[in-house]
């Protein structure tokens, strides 16, 4: 039946214009639920029928499938097995935003092989950049791509996230949640803080994406102060925020072209570290 309901998708996505959003914020959620509740046996054969499909009944437009489906239905395979071997939200959101990144990279010169179309320049068009070819693989701007492709992607694979969920409560499925997560979010987004500063000296595109990192994790570790409320933490954001807007005054100059606004992840080291305050505070007070 999921087979056939990715077949369907192809088919509307051929005839009818812009179906393509409904189609990536729908078969995530729908193949994420077919490996989530299927038989291990027929594991293989599901994912396989479910990738043959589309390719069988859009024959005539491949492309559909290739650029659209196929994403799509990958990330909700990934979204469903995570789930079933117990992996966060976090992560599961994470990995769904890698492969959508790496499946965009694959498809850009497939795309551009078939249509003539640099994807890449038209991406940077879209946010009013005006260069041409050697220029534009030159610029800031194009070192930004998987910066925006990441977060582009984040965009999207929450939405079917947050729909993947409520599907999940209607049919009964826990979403997981550890202990360790509330250590390891803000932990992790003080260590991509520091990574980014010391990645600016080396690559501009790779301290962005260090960056972006950092941010993510950030937001997941905001559950600690949400769910907390230690006024410990709030105080510790306040004095180190003021803190890290010294720094950032102190230390711009000296970071490397277009480098500067990377610090501002002294004030996502803030809140995180006021998260790992709230997060250890409360374990203290559990025992």
């Amino acid at each position: 039946m999921m087979s056939a309901i990715n077949g369907a998708f192809s088919i509307l996505l051929s005839f009818i214009p812009y179906s393509s959003v409904l189609a990536l914020l729908i078969l995530p959620v729908i193949n994420a639920l077919g490996v989530y509740l299927i038989n291990k046996k027929w594991l293989v054969v599901y994912i396989v029928s479910a990738l043959l499909v589309p390719f069988l009944v859009t024959m005539f437009d491949i492309s559909t499938t290739l650029f659209y489906m196929l994403p799509s239905i990958v990330s909700g395979f990934i979204y469903g097995s995570l789930s079933k071997v117990k992996s966060t939200p976090a992560l599961t959101i994470l990995a769904s935003i890698i492969w959508s990144v790496v499946s965009t990279y694959i498809s850009l010169p497939i795309i551009k092989a078939i249509y003539g179309i640099d994807m890449f320049e038209t991406i940077l068009t879209a946010f009013g950049v005006q260069y041409s070819g050697i220029e534009i693989k030159n610029s800031f701007e194009y070192s930004l791509i998987p910066t925006i492709l990441f977060a582009l992607s984040w965009a999207s694979s929450s939405i079917s996230h947050f729909i993947i969920v409520f599907v999940y409560e209607k049919v009964g499925i826990k979403i997981n949640a550890f202990a360790w997560e509330r250590i390891a979010y803000p932990t992790s987004s003080i260590a991509l803080s520091l990574l980014s500063i010391g990645l600016s000296f080396l690559s501009v595109s790779l301290a962005y994406i260090s960056f972006a990192l950092t941010f993510y994790f950030m937001t997941f570790s905001l559950q600690n102060l949400i769910e907390f409320k230690s006024k410990t933490s709030i105080i510790s954001i306040v004095f180190l925020s003021i803190i890290s807007i010294l720094a950032f005054a102190a230390l711009y100059s000296l970071m490397p072209l277009y480098t500067g606004s990377i610090l501002m992840v002294l004030f996502m080291i803030s809140v995180s570290f006021g998260s790992l305050i709230a997060s250890i505070k409360a374990k203290k007070l559990a025992k």
